[in-house]
């Protein structure tokens, strides 16, 4: 059963491989999150929205966080795109690097921050696109 939220308020975003909705399961409450902005760096754990300009070309994101361990999992906005539109965006981090554990062409990746060290958080997409994240502390 798949269910579509039209008229979000601005500002706000929801992660939809989160829901499942089963014939067995039919009440589900889905939390919306405020979308932070992403002009002022990663300073916090939240969800983000990011624009991928060009194909395969990074966007660049410092993070600014507290030293610890760290979770960061996308998810495409599909109501700017068909259901086939193939987006598949990727994330490094330093070695590391996902582009599908997560839900879906959707990437998840865990990271650790160690603030003697410059964190730079990079994010691919194969085409121009427009997706959220979130970055969550373990």
């Amino acid at each position: 059963m798949f269910v579509h939220l039209d008229n979000l308020p601005s500002g706000y975003a929801y992660n939809p491989n989160e829901y499942l909705c089963t014939y067995d399961n039919l009440d589900i409450t889905i939390t919306l999150s405020s979308v932070e902005d992403l002009s002022n760096g990663i300073t916090k754990p939240g969800v983000f929205s990011a624009n991928i300009e060009e194909k395969d070309i990074p966007l660049e994101l410092t993070l600014d966080l507290p030293e610890g361990n760290y979770h960061v999992e996308s998810w495409v906005d599909y109501t700017l795109a068909s259901a086939e539109f193939d987006v598949n965006p990727r994330v490094e981090f330093g070695e590391v690097s996902d582009d599908d554990s997560g839900s879906g062409d959707n990437f998840a990746l865990d990271f650790s921050i160690d603030a003697s060290k410059v964190n730079v958080l990079n994010i691919f997409a194969n085409k121009t696109s427009k997706f959220y994240f979130v970055i969550s502390q373990k």
